[in-house]
């Protein structure tokens, strides 16, 4: 009598489902875990590349883990200031509020008896100082003596009034030349310039301005550079837009100073006494009085950090 053959197809799928179950599930809780722990890490260090930014020591599993969980990073920085009648103590307080920092690019005739204390509280809350020219003038078209008052001497003005000398320059409207970068240059400075905007020089609504800057920070992703200015409508629509970008993934970021990234590649020498400051501040103020004299402020190794 013949017996029939065991129907062994149905177990044998069953085996096969519950491998594939396991092998999804696996991935998943993998997935979940690298984007998790690339959050527990601080940011990315950076520095200035053109209008972005270039991340520095990025390896593919950090990359991988930050699309994981969608984080994205990004700087701000706000042109023509100082504005003066408190506009710029409520930029600085803002930023505080959501645990950000920024450039400040500060003209230095905007830098009068009604705004002289806003270089130092710049400083004084973490955020960086930068150059933006003497008089806002297009340096593009200057004589030498008249771009090395632009650039040199705002710097002067600036560290006289804030204890920092800026490290980082943006030309006025972004006009800029080899001549003007050199200038920058042998102030001590890097030019920067951005690839992102507010659109808050002709914009005065703080919604229109926020659903510009949102509209473009998506487009530009990560590593982008955020154009704003010290101006009251600005001041108006920052909260809304840093709690927008935050609920869409940013995280807010300061580059380290080209200064500083020639010292760790081994073509600077770091000076002996250097004084440990937050992170934060490290960019801003590595080189107090410029090349090669400078005093240069290390950071502490176990802190994370117009137009």
């Amino acid at each position: 009598m013949n017996k029939a053959t065991p129907d062994r197809s149905q177990p044998r799928s069953g085996r096969t489902y519950a491998a594939f179950g396991l092998a999804l599930a696996t991935t998943v809780v993998a997935l979940v875990t690298l984007g998790w722990l690339g959050g527990r890490l601080p940011p990315p260090e950076s520095q200035v590349k053109s209008g972005g930014l270039e991340f520095l020591h990025y390896p593919l599993w950090r990359k991988a883990s930050d699309w994981i969980a969608g984080r994205k990073y990004i700087l701000l920085t706000f042109d023509d200031g100082p504005y003066g009648h408190g506009v710029d103590e409520k930029i600085l307080a803002v930023l505080s509020r959501h645990g950000a920092h920024a450039i400040f690019f500060e003209v230095c005739s905007h830098v009068t008896p009604v705004s002289l204390g806003v270089p130092g509280k710049i400083v004084a809350t973490g955020n960086l100082l930068g150059n933006h020219s003497y008089d806002h003038a297009n340096l593009k078209q200057l004589t030498s003596e008249s771009l090395a008052h632009e650039v040199r001497d705002c710097s002067d003005r600036l560290e006289a009034t804030s204890g920092v000398r800026p490290t980082f320059f943006r030309p006025p409207w972004g006009k800029t030349s080899a001549a003007v970068a050199e200038a920058a240059k042998q102030s001590g400075m890097v030019q920067v310039l951005w690839n992102t905007n507010s659109g808050d020089t002709w914009l005065n609504s703080p919604r229109k301005i926020n659903d510009l800057a949102l509209d473009e920070v998506d487009l530009g992703g990560s590593g982008s550079i955020l154009l704003m200015h010290s101006k009251p409508s600005t001041a108006e629509a920052l909260d809304g837009l840093l709690t927008e970008m935050q609920r869409r993934g940013f995280i807010f970021i300061l580059p380290k100073s080209h200064l500083e990234t020639a010292i760790q590649a081994g073509s600077l020498d770091r000076p002996s006494g250097a004084t440990e400051i937050h992170p934060q501040q490290r960019a801003g103020s590595l080189w107090r009085t410029g090349i090669p004299t400078g005093q240069v402020i290390a950071e502490h190794p176990s802190e994370g950090a117009a137009i």
